[in-house]
């Protein structure tokens, strides 16, 4: 038995959640809009599954799915006209030697597409006058460890001056990469009693 799936979709407005801070900053309102963070525009899906002599049962799955979008970013604290201190966040970053910026849109930027293979194997028994399964699931068959970057923070070098030193001290510009690697391979074992 064997079942497949695609699904093309497409994601874009104004902020991912109510609790956004996109929106913050007025003079960035025409940036606002973009591809959402959660945009998969292909996801194709395969599963098959076989029915073996003695009540066994071996089956699986196959996903290829496209890339999720991530934006660079640069967060800094700035006051507005009257003084008061605000928090900015703009899409972007800092070219070489941090001079300058150049800004971008909201989630401009596309993470690589990724492949995920599943397994489970499944036994059937009686027990007495009840129906009775054991299985053991393979999350991850292959092992891969696919990184999925969130976002890029741009850190512009900042010069700081402590009090038992009059040398300055420069810390040089940097890049922060937020993301989160898929766990690797688990398994799972489980057993069933239908009575």
């Amino acid at each position: 038995q064997m079942e497949a799936s695609y699904t093309f979709s497409h994601a874009r407005g104004d902020a991912e959640s109510y609790q956004s801070t996109v929106g913050n900053d007025p003079s960035l309102a025409e940036f606002e809009t973009g591809t959402l963070d959660y945009d998969q525009t292909h996801v194709v899906k395969f599963s098959a599954i076989a029915f073996l002599p003695r009540d066994w049962r071996l089956g699986g799955t196959a996903t290829w799915a496209s890339g999720l979008p991530y934006s660079n970013v640069v967060h800094y604290f700035d006051s507005d006209n009257v003084g008061y201190g605000q928090s900015r966040l703009l899409y972007g970053y800092v070219p070489n030697r941090s001079f300058g910026f150049t800004q971008e849109e909201r989630n401009t930027h596309r993470n690589p597409a990724t492949y995920l293979f599943n397994t489970r194997v499944t036994k059937s028994f009686v027990i007495g006058k009840a129906a009775a399964s054991a299985f053991l699931e393979v999350y991850n068959l292959l092992n891969s460890d696919d990184l999925r970057v969130s976002y890029l923070e741009n850190r512009r070098a900042t010069t700081s001056y402590f009090k038992d030193n009059p040398t300055p001290v420069i810390i040089p510009a940097k890049v922060l990469l937020v993301g989160e690697r898929d766990f690797g391979r688990r398994y799972q074992l489980g057993f069933q009693i239908d009575f």
